[in-house]
Parts: structure tokens; C-alpha cells; sequence
């Protein structure tokens, strides 16, 4: 069996010498003490070829003369590599002489039986399989490979292709003699180098002596041969007087130029004696056939030199032939490898490690590879790479092959490609590596119970672990597990069922046997269905009636975000109540926990902060209420209740847990704060939740002269501006040039403002019938007088006067400092802006008045005259 037998015993021997080396690779002198955990191949008896095992161990460093092995085991190689070797091929080739061959063969059985009696388990071998011969390689499956070339190399293959040809021959043919040359034109189709020729020939009455035969290439010019020979080849020579392809290959292949038309010539060395060499055409004796596009049959008289197109019945004919062009490597090839077999012992399992090669690359090539795995001999066979699709191909030596552990077959398929077909890449060997293992083995699991909710570490201690790649309880993957070494690991049981179940450990070896000594016992858990009610504030102290499965009187106890419910009351196995202890704003988890263990954490209670408001927009409304304001913050989620000051919204919408959208009340003239109530509490108040109430446009006010009415509204301005009604007032203003105002005057007091704050008014009379308007009032440079002026931003639309004031400034009458308070006296006058009118004369007064103003003139010139 492939393998080593390994012991832990300490078995006195005598002092081993190495003749040529270790087999670990290291080198020692003749009668050098072997080193720390080493290999001893042993020297067959019979044959140097024979497989043969290997003493294998550990001595301490101080061991005496005679010493003792720690550890020892014996090793056989897996493979032995037929074309010999160093290591290098992964077969050990070097033996040792050892002084008592006999002695060395006993002790083998020796501790062969002691692993048996002590109950040792055979150990993992590692094998690599590779392939360098050429044999290895012709055991697989090519496709445009050459095996052959370089043996034992991969290599794309370079063929040579027929480009160019003419199989139509008839019966009849042209003497060939050494003064009358024969020849045939071509065109190649492929830029290449020309390797051969196959070439249509007879020789007629041919009984004696047959020299061979002259081919060669020549270019052409006006459809005719030209020039010297480019490269010539020989046809051997021959009797048959049937027509057959002979193949003339040149030794110094000449690169044809696609296009470029030249000439094949043939004649003999010498003429056969007897009989006559002849070239076969198409066609019949008395009619030629013109069948190959790319050229014609030529005749070349006096030794070649002086060249025609011969024609049969007024037709050129055509030489049998085929021109052989290699245009460089094929563009891409593979080899499948033969099925390589693991050949696993009973119950073992194969974990393939590695697949690696070496090969080179030129650039402009790629050497890649993809890997196939069964336990079946006969497949299905199907390729991938590392990552297990068709798409992906191992590109680096020394890949990981773990995807296809535990299949007992494996193939790799080696894909050369290139894009210059001068060059093509090359693998020279290629290795799999594969080690076989036995089925791991549990003897102890600690602790033996846990919860059905699962979340128990369990140790589990056995043998055979190492590459474990799962841990069951039953028939449920353990939740998470760690190998800690070959003898123990840990894992954490998932949820179960109550009741005992069986743990078993998995490897690429196996599943292990089930037994007593691993059975895990799952005891009932409580379990959390719901809370109620499901949320508090985070001061606590509320009580919660939790419902679930398995409380037990006494024993079980409640934690709502890992801090204990305090004075848990059990009332029955399916319901306690408790006292909520604080907490953090957010959700929290209730876990009950009593003997079996504790509930899932999925029971969920929420701690609800105290709302907070960031910002409410608008910041103002009028008095009456009804405006909308959008109030910014956190925690609204549930909100019960939104207060502008003591009075509640007169209604509110919670859009989400950072916006409320609420009406307000009717209030007076005012600012006050707006709070948002919920379980969590009610909302502290600041400057951010700041509301004002103000009076933003009057009522219909009487006209001092004139009648009608008139109404002013503040247009813009911060939202706590607001009209003083108390002290608006319509007026009768001194006259403007003379003249009364018809409409009167408004005095309005705007107060609430930000300090500085420029305010746009909009007063609107009854009828403004066309007149202007102006203000009578003080300005900042008009040194406490008061004067008509025009005010800011003035504007007339219809009967609706648009001006701007500032606090402390031009409109305002106070001039002691920004106060937030415009004191605007007298307001817009409507007063008349119209030109007076030139009272027009009657018919006889212009006649009066150009009379006069004739005996002016007259009079004038009269005191002008000499």
C-alpha cells in the first residue's frame, strides 16, 4: 500500500551511516550522524530499479554513540520516474548502502508490526505524478500539437499546407529530357516558406539505368521562367511507367511572396537509358485543358534557357502538382493529459494539492491550463479553472487544486496559443500532486449538552482532523469551527432539537464513524415571542409582560439589552412580567435565560430617546393661526402631541422620524416655543424651536380725506415682524406744494423686527386715480426736521403703493440705534403730480392779442429806423 507507517515509540537501534545522501535531499559525509527527522532510502538487493523504502526519523541532538530514534517510520516511494532522475522529477533515483541489509529488512517488519499492535494510523502520502517524456505526452489527446519536434516537449505544431494545386492530369505527358526542360507557373495564395514539391511524373520504356531528378524554383517574368535557380530540391529516381506524385523537399525552403508568380522546373541529371522521363499535363494527345488559373505548363529548350508555353490543339495545359507553404506555428493548440488515477486505499479519500509546469513563453505566447476531475475512469470529464468555470485557466505553476479534492481522477489540458506565428510557447514537464487520507476519528466531545438555541463551544478530540471541512451535529453544519490540530477541534453547535445527536467531523478522508463517544446532548431553551408593551423611555422603570416558551418559576430571568429586568415575576411556562431597567436610545434585545440556555436574540424593545427640534420653517405666522410649519428634529417617530407654547397644533403630521408637518394654533401676538410630545417625552425648548406670532397686514382702515379705505401688509421681512395695530393710524397730512393731499396719509409702526432690519410695506388705497406718492417724515440727514422725500424701492401697481423702510434708517423716525421697531409717521401721501394747464383764449382774444402784438413790432422798428 502507498504510504508510511509512523510510529511514537522510542526503539534502540544501531549507528546508521549514509553512503550517498539522505533522501530528504540533505547531503552528508560517510560516517556523518544523521540529523533531525530524516529519510534513509535503503539500497535494493535484487535491483537497482526496484522500489524500495525509506528508514525515516527524528534524533535528539544529544543522543549517544548508540542512539535512539525519538520518532521513526518507513516510507515507500509512490512513483519511480522511468527515465531516471534527481528529485527534481519527484522520484527518488539515489540509494544507500547499508552495512547489514538483513538487519535493516528485519527491523522494517519489526516496526511494521509494532504500528500495527500499537494501533498507529497509516499517515498521509504525498504523490506527484508527472509528465516529460515524450511517451507521457502521446498517451493524451492533441489537437495541432507537435510531440515530435522537440520530444518530450509541448509544442504548437508548424505544418506544412498544400497552398497551391492542379490533380487533373489526363494520360498523356512531355518528355523530359536533360536538354528539354519542363516546367509549370503558380501563384501562391500565403507568404511562406516553400518546403516541398509533389510533382506528376512517368518514365516511359524505363528498363536500365534511372538518375534522378532536378527540381527547382525559379522566378517568373512575362509568364515565364527567369533567372537562376532560388532553391532546388531532388526527386530520386524511378522506372514506373505510371503517373504518380513524387515529393521533391528542399533543404533550404525559399520564402514565397503571396501574389508573386513563379516558377517549378524539373529535368533529369541525366537522361535514363533506356527510356524517357516525362511530365504528366491535363488534357488528351490531340486537346490541352487549361485547369489551374494560377499558371501554365512551360517548356524550357536547350537546357532550360530558352522558355514558351507549349499549346496542344491551340490550348495550354497544366502540370499535375502540389505546392507545400508553412506559414509558421498554427495559432493556438492543446493536449488533454491521460486519466491520472490517486488510487486511493480502502476508506481513504484523495485531496489533490497542486498542479505545476515548466515551460517558456515567449512573447506574444501563452501556456495556460485548466483542470478536469471524476471518480469515474470514463469522466464526464469537464475542464475549468481556479475558479471552477470554463472561462478562467491556471496561468502560474504551483496552483492550488483543493476544488477537485475527493475525486479519485484527474485530467489537465494544456493551451498554447500565439500571435506570432514565428514563435510558439513550449511545456516541457507537467506535474499533479495528490495526497491520500484516511477518514478522521472522534473519541471525546466536552461539554456533552448545550441549548437548542445553539452558541455552544464544543472541544472535540479524536485523530485524523487536519484539512477538516466540516463539523456536523447531526444533521446540521456546525455554526462555526477551528481546527486546532490533527487531534482537536473546536466548533459551535448550531440550533437544534432537543435530544441527542451524533458529532462527526469531515475531511477530504471521510466522514467519521458514529460511536457514544460523540453524542452532544441539546437541552429545550426558552424562547421569546413578544413584549408588551414593545417600548419605553430611556429612564426605564416601566413594566413589560414578556411571552415566550419554557419559563421556569424561579430560574429564569429577563435581560432587555444585556442589563437585567428586574423582579421578573414567572406567571406561567409561557408569560412573566418585569421591570424595564434603562437604557440607551435605539432597540435593545429581551433574551430570557434559564438551565437550557438562552433565547434567540430576535425579541426586540425600544428605547425612545426624548424628540428633539432642530428647526421650524417658517420661523412666524399671523395670529390667526393656520399656518404651516415644518419642524425639523429627531426622534418624532409615534409623536402623540405638537405644542405651539400651551396649546396644541391644530393638527400635525408625522412625515418621518426628523419631520413634522403641523398647523398653528390662533395665538396672540407673540414667540413661543414649539414642543413635539412623545413616549419618549416631550421636546426641550431653545431658540430653535422659536415660533412668532405676528400681525402681518391690517384691516380695512378708514381714509382721513377722501374716503374709501386703506389696508397695509408687510411684504417681506423676518417672520417676527410684525404690524403694531394699536399704533396705526390714517392721518390728514400738511400740504405738498400747495396742495392737500386728496387721499390723506398712513402712520405705521412695524415692530418685532431684527435689529437693523429693512421691512418692504404695501399700502393700498381705494382709488389712487392716477397720483404719486411721497413720504413727510424725518431722514437720517435731515437733522430732526421733517420733509417730503421719496422712499426706497418705491413702486405703483394699480392702487397699491410697494416702499421699503429701515429700522434706523431712511423711513424709520427714530433715529436712537437699531431697535427692531420702524416708526414709520407719515407714510406714502397719495399728492397730486399733474403740470396746471394754460387756460386757453377765445376766438376775438387772439384777434386782440395779434393786434397788439403787431403795433409792438411796428413801433419797434420805428425806434430802429435812421
Amino acid at each position: 500500500m502507498p504510504g508510511e507507517i509512523r510510529m511514537s515509540k522510542a526503539v534502540p537501534h544501531e549507528r546508521i551511516r549514509p553512503a550517498n545522501g539522505l533522501y530528504a535531499g540533505t547531503l552528508v559525509a560517510e560516517g556523518q550522524e544523521v540529523s533531525v527527522e530524516t529519510c534513509f532510502p535503503i539500497q535494493p538487493i535484487a535491483s537497482q530499479s526496484s522500489i524500495c523504502p525509506s528508514i525515516c526519523g527524528t534524533i535528539p541532538a544529544d543522543s549517544p554513540a548508540t542512539p535512539q530514534l525519538s520518532t521513526w517510520w518507513v516510507s515507500w516511494p509512490i512513483q519511480r520516474n522511468p527515465l531516471g532522475g534527481m528529485p527534481g522529477r519527484r522520484t527518488q533515483e539515489n540509494a544507500i548502502a547499508m552495512n547489514n541489509k538483513m538487519h535493516v529488512r528485519l527491523l522494517i517488519v519489526f516496526i511494521a508490526f509494532l504500528s500495527i499492535i500499537s494501533g498507529t494510523r497509516l499517515a498521509a502520502a504525498d504523490t506527484c505524478l508527472t509528465d516529460s517524456a515524450q511517451a507521457d505526452f502521446q498517451n493524451g489527446l492533441t489537437a495541432t500539437i507537435d510531440l515530435t519536434t522537440s520530444p518530450g516537449d509541448i509544442m504548437l505544431l508548424k505544418p506544412d499546407v498544400i497552398d497551391q494545386q492542379n490533380p487533373t492530369v489526363g494520360t498523356s505527358g512531355v518528355g523530359v529530357t536533360t536538354t528539354t526542360w519542363a516546367g509549370q507557373t503558380f501563384t501562391p495564395a500565403m507568404t511562406g516558406q516553400l518546403t516541398k514539391v509533389d510533382i506528376n511524373l512517368f518514365c516511359s520504356g524505363c528498363t536500365g539505368t534511372t538518375p534522378n531528378l532536378t527540381l527547382s524554383l525559379r522566378a517568373t517574368s512575362g509568364g515565364l521562367p527567369t533567372g537562376a535557380d532560388l532553391a532546388t530540391a531532388t526527386v530520386s529516381g524511378f522506372a514506373s511507367g505510371a503517373s504518380a506524385f513524387y515529393t521533391a523537399t528542399f533543404a533550404s525552403p525559399y520564402t514565397v511572396t503571396a501574389g508573386t508568380q513563379y516558377a517549378i522546373v524539373i529535368r533529369p541529371t541525366t537522361n535514363p537509358a533506356p527510356g524517357t522521363y516525362a511530365l504528366t499535363r491535363s488534357g488528351t494527345a490531340a486537346a490541352g485543358s487549361n485547369v489551374y488559373a494560377g499558371g501554365t505548363r512551360v517548356a524550357g529548350a536547350t537546357s532550360g534557357t530558352v522558355w514558351s508555353v507549349p499549346l496542344t490543339g491551340g490550348v495550354s495545359t497544366d502540370a499535375g502538382f502540389n505546392i507545400y507553404i508553412n506559414s509558421g506555428y498554427v495559432a493556438s493548440g492543446s493536449l488533454t493529459s491521460a486519466t491520472k488515477d490517486s488510487n486511493p486505499a480502502s476508506g481513504y479519500s484523495t485531496t489533490w494539492t497542486s498542479l505545476s509546469w515548466t515551460g517558456a513563453t515567449p512573447p506574444n505566447t501563452t501556456l495556460r491550463f485548466q483542470v478536469a476531475a471524476s471518480n469515474s475512469n470514463s469522466g464526464p470529464f469537464s475542464f475549468v479553472g481556479p475558479d471552477g468555470t470554463a472561462a478562467t485557466f491556471f496561468t502560474t505553476t504551483g496552483a492550488s487544486l483543493g476544488q477537485f479534492n475527493g475525486n479519485r481522477y484527474l485530467q489537465y489540458k494544456a493551451l498554447l496559443s500565439s500571435s506570432d506565428s514565428t514563435v510558439t510557447p513550449v511545456a516541457s514537464d507537467v506535474t499533479t500532486c495528490f495526497t491520500t487520507l484516511p477518514p478522521p476519528a472522534v473519541t471525546a466531545v466536552s461539554p456533552t449538552a448545550g441549548p437548542t438555541t445553539g452558541g455552544t463551544v464544543v472541544t472535540i478530540s479524536g485523530s485524523g482532523f487536519t484539512g477538516a471541512t466540516a463539523v456536523n451535529f447531526g444533521a446540521l453544519g456546525a455554526s462555526s469551527f477551528t481546527v486546532d490540530s490533527d487531534t482537536q477541534v473546536t466548533a459551535t453547535s448550531p440550533a437544534g432539537t432537543a435530544g441527542a445527536v451524533d458529532i462527526t467531523v469531515v475531511t477530504v478522508g471521510g466522514t467519521s464513524t458514529t460511536s457514544g463517544a460523540d453524542q452532544f446532548s441539546y437541552a429545550a431553551a426558552p424562547t421569546v415571542t413578544a413584549v408588551s408593551p414593545g417600548s419605553g423611555a430611556v429612564a426605564g422603570g416601566g413594566t413589560v409582560t414578556v411571552t415566550g416558551t419554557n419559563f421556569v418559576t424561579g430560574a429564569t430571568t429577563v435581560s432587555i439589552g444585556g442589563a437585567a429586568c428586574t423582579a421578573p415575576s414567572v406567571t406561567s411556562a409561557t408569560s412573566l412580567t418585569c421591570t424595564v431597567p434603562p437604557g440607551s436610545a435605539g432597540t435593545a434585545s429581551v433574551v430570557a435565560t434559564s438551565a437550557g440556555g438562552s433565547s434567540p436574540a430576535n425579541a426586540l424593545y425600544a428605547y425612545v430617546a426624548l424628540p428633539t427640534v432642530t428647526a421650524v420653517s417658517p420661523a412666524g405666522g399671523p395670529t390667526a393661526g393656520g399656518t404651516t410649519v415644518t419642524i425639523t428634529g429627531t426622534g418624532f417617530g409615534g409623536a402623540s402631541a405638537v405644542r405651539f407654547g400651551a396649546s396644541n397644533a391644530a393638527s400635525f403630521t408625522v412625515n418621518s422620524a426628523t419631520t413634522i408637518t403641523a398647523s398653528s394654533p390662533a395665538a396672540n401676538a407673540g414667540t413661543v416655543d414649539i414642543t413635539v410630545v412623545t413616549i419618549g417625552g416631550t421636546s426641550a425648548v431653545s431658540a430653535s424651536d422659536r415660533f412668532a406670532y405676528a400681525v402681518r397686514q391690517t384691516g380695512e382702515i378708514p381714509a382721513a380725506a377722501g374716503g374709501g379705505t386703506i389696508v397695509a401688509r408687510i411684504a417681506s421681512g423676518s417672520p417676527g415682524c410684525s404690524i403694531d395695530l394699536a399704533n396705526t393710524t390714517s392721518f390728514v397730512p400738511p400740504s405738498f406744494n400747495g396742495t392737500v393731499p386728496p387721499l390723506g396719509g398712513l402712520k405705521v409702526k412695524v415692530i418685532g423686527c431684527p435689529a437693523g432690519e429693512a421691512v418692504t410695506l404695501a399700502v393700498t388705497f381705494s382709488n389712487l386715480n392716477g397720483v404719486g406718492a411721497m413720504k413727510y417724515g424725518k431722514t437720517p440727514t435731515s437733522n430732526g426736521a421733517s420733509v417730503w422725500y421719496t422712499p426706497d424701492g418705491m413702486s405703483i401697481q394699480g392702487n397699491t403703493i410697494t416702499y421699503s423702510v429701515t429700522d434706523n434708517g431712511l423711513g424709520d423716525d427714530t433715529f436712537t440705534g437699531p431697535d427692531g421697531v420702524i416708526n414709520d409717521p407719515i407714510v406714502p401721501v397719495a399728492a397730486p403730480t399733474k403740470v396746471a394747464g394754460i387756460p386757453a383764449l377765445s376766438g376775438w382774444g387772439l384777434v386782440i392779442l395779434s393786434a397788439l402784438l403787431g403795433l409792438m413790432f411796428i413801433a419797434a422798428n420805428r425806434r430802429t429806423a435812421p
